[in-house]
């Protein structure tokens, strides 16, 4: 959902909404009682700070925006927000392009986030969260492009076990990579990339850095 004008988010949530700039973060909760209702959760970045809402019947009305306290982003940039065993966690990065991470307990009745932990020594020019089935456990991805100078525009992800632990235990980067025949090549991203999953399976959609719109 683009969220480029306070005007088209309020047209949209019907709800007065914050001046955002970038794009709007959007994740589904499942843990409705209803079979045919889910909760919807939204979060934008208005300058420094950032505000989420949710939707408890699919997006057909929205609570009020409130502000994620202690969130500090970058100037220009993009939340993510993913749900985890009914934990709403929200991802951006910061000013030295570090990926933070806060998380919303209870988050239909909450607005308490915790303090913001960090995946440790990786630094990104965007970052998305997600909710992946690893294992036989439901846990904690990013997949981000990185900016460091060993992996500049390579898309990589990372998973957590315990992600609402004070201090999170995080895997080292994992390369996304595309196989041809015996030789894997590390994917590269010309921009964000989003990540989504339907039916158990992960897909990314981004621009490669040879400048063309990919989906794997």
């Amino acid at each position: 959902a683009s969220a480029t004008s306070a005007w088209g988010l309020q047209q949209a949530l019907q709800a007065t909404a914050p001046s955002a700039t970038g794009t709007a973060a959007v994740a589904w909760s499942s843990s409705s009682s209803s079979a045919t209702t889910s909760t919807v959760y939204m979060a934008v970045q208005a300058g420094s700070s950032i505000y989420w809402t949710s939707s408890s019947n699919n997006g057909a009305s929205w609570n009020k925006w409130q502000l994620v306290a202690g969130a500090t982003p970058a100037s220009q940039g993009q939340p993510s927000l993913a749900v985890v065993s009914g934990t709403l966690y929200l991802g951006f990065l910061d000013a030295n392009n570090a990926i933070n991470i806060t998380s919303l307990s209870n988050p239909t009745t909450n607005n308490t986030w915790s303090s913001s932990t960090q995946v440790p020594n990786q630094t990104a020019s965007s970052a998305s969260l997600i909710s992946e089935k690893i294992g036989s456990a439901q846990q904690l991805a990013v997949y981000y492009v990185s900016n460091a100078s060993a992996t500049q525009s390579q898309i990589l992800k990372a998973y957590s076990t315990n992600p609402s632990a004070s201090k999170p235990v995080w895997t080292t980067a994992i390369a996304i990579e595309s196989s041809s025949g015996k030789t894997a090549t590390p994917l590269e991203a010309s921009g964000a990339v989003s990540v989504s999953q339907i039916s158990g399976q992960t897909y990314l959609a981004y621009q490669s850095s040879a400048g063309s719109e990919a989906i794997t």
